[in-house]
């Protein structure tokens, strides 16, 4: 994923979690390409990425919880501490 405002590459993990509605589970392979295409959509900041993948959840469940842990590549470029 690339970040809006640097244009530089997000490295990071994205954990999603979800309270299933009337009985249908969403597999873990859906919930994956979920976030794999909302990065490859557009450039996004950490927070458009969390509020899209939850817009796109939320359809087929009763709640959603979304973290984005991500280092940004101008860190890593400046030779920056890791966050």
């Amino acid at each position: 994923c690339l970040n809006r405002d640097t244009l530089l590459p997000m490295y990071g993990t994205c954990h999603v979690a979800y309270v299933p509605q009337d009985g249908s589970i969403i597999g873990l392979s859906k919930l994956s390409r979920v976030v794999s295409s909302v990065c490859s959509r557009s450039l996004l900041s950490p927070r458009e990425l969390c509020r899209s993948v939850i817009d796109m959840i939320s359809e087929f469940s009763g709640g959603v919880g979304v973290v984005v842990r991500s280092n940004y590549g101008v860190f890593s470029s400046r030779n920056g501490l890791d966050v």
